[in-house]
């Protein structure tokens, strides 16, 4: 949203995502080691052990980035990163490590958009548009976070519910035996039922992960609170459901 409505990221908030792409790299790295049955190269698994978080400032430890790589380069590994829907592996940076590691890397809107991180309590971003403040609270997703929802219901104008529709065959990062697409549904039948929004409207709008969103939707006939259910990542979805077919997940 912030990408859309063109709101700037702070200096210290690109140091935290350039922070965050290193540990999805290492941490994703390291899930599909653990995940494999099988692996030849034991030299390399000390550094995944002794991972550490950069500090601002820090440079991308060089000794990470060639084993990285020819972990990448391994068939084994790249057979075990087909099935990383089973592990809730992060997006994809490896065909792209030496270009993050380069000492002046900078994090680009692609990158900020793949990157991931545990989101935890409510967190409060201004948006300037028309004359107008919107105020948008993102809340945390996993089902430790669920409960501190309730605060952020009343007096809201717009409930926006964001769904990966290229998670119909990922297991949740807290819970590797739920999918990701039956739990957003639980979670969103929930929602339309709850006392708080029995007369709500309900919007549905489709977007990729690399298309900006530039409608309008007319909210003069609507009732509020207005519900609209974001159905993102569509372009990641069309590629992965010519190899990994709906009916094997929902018959």
């Amino acid at each position: 949203m912030r990408l859309i409505h063109k709101v700037p990221f702070t200096a210290q908030e690109i140091e935290g995502y350039r922070q965050l792409v290193y540990s999805n790299v290492v941490l994703g790295l390291g899930t599909l080691l653990d995940a494999m049955d099988a692996f030849d190269m034991p030299q390399y698994l000390p550094l995944f052990d002794t991972f550490s978080d950069l500090k601002d400032g820090e440079p991308f430890p060089s000794q990470y980035l060639q084993p990285c790589i020819k972990l990448w380069e391994d068939p084994e590994v790249q057979k075990a990163y087909v099935r990383g829907n089973e592990a809730a592996l992060p997006e994809n940076y490896f065909a792209d490590l030496p270009r993050l590691w380069k000492a002046d890397y900078r994090p680009t809107e692609q990158d900020i958009i793949r990157s991931r991180a545990k989101t935890t309590g409510i967190t409060e971003t201004i948006f300037r548009l028309k004359g107008h403040d919107l105020h948008m609270l993102d809340v945390g997703g996993q089902k430790s976070e669920r409960r501190k929802w309730i605060h952020c219901f009343q007096d809201v104008t717009v409930i926006l519910f964001l769904v990966s529709l290229s998670g119909y065959d990922q297991c949740l990062v807290e819970d590797k035996d739920a999918n990701q697409m039956q739990d957003a549904m639980a979670i969103w039948d929930s929602i339309c039922h709850s006392q708080w929004f029995k007369t709500t409207s309900l919007v549905h709008i489709c977007l990729s992960r690399r298309v900006q969103f530039g409608g309008q939707v007319n909210i003069g006939s609507l009732s509020l609170p207005l519900q609209i259910l974001f159905l993102n990542k569509t372009d990641i979805f069309e590629k992965k459901i010519k190899v990994s077919p709906i009916k094997n997940y929902f018959p």
